[in-house]
């Protein structure tokens, strides 16, 4: 077991999916979206921070994919709605709603390799702000 106290908590982290080829049923794709989508991360429940306790939310900000040998990205809109936009090389193209992400996941296929979580509030004139998860606070 490894126990590591921080003095303050993480407010982004990103989990690596392991994929055991890259032709996974559209099925287990579909269902990793899901999972995704619906569940944000209570840092308090990840990481420990020394005497701290306030709670800290941590959604699901970008996914970066595999297809054709190289990666991508699908990044969440900065003022905090659920709208995503495709980053492939140079192009960005708007995809829509979370619900869109996962049909261009299932049908590419394309293999979500990394899931970035950040403590992000939106705020409609400032767009997305930070939220300090060490004290609860903005």
């Amino acid at each position: 077991k490894v126990d590591m106290h921080l003095l303050k908590r993480p407010r982004a982290l990103v989990l690596s999916v392991g994929w055991f080829a890259t032709d996974a049923d559209p099925d287990e794709v579909t269902s990793l979206c899901r999972f995704v989508e619906r569940e944000s991360i209570d840092a308090s429940r990840v990481f420990s921070a020394e005497g701290r306790k306030a709670p800290c939310t941590l959604d699901l900000l970008a996914i970066v994919v595999f297809k054709d040998a190289h990666y991508t990205a699908f990044v969440r809109s900065a003022d905090g709605e659920d709208a995503w936009t495709y980053h492939d090389r140079r192009s960005t193209v708007a995809v829509g709603d979370f619900e869109a992400v996962v049909t261009r996941c299932r049908d590419g296929p394309m293999l979500p390799y990394l899931l970035f979580y950040d403590a992000l509030i939106a705020d409609p004139e400032r767009g997305l702000r930070y939220v300090r998860c060490d004290d609860g606070g903005l």
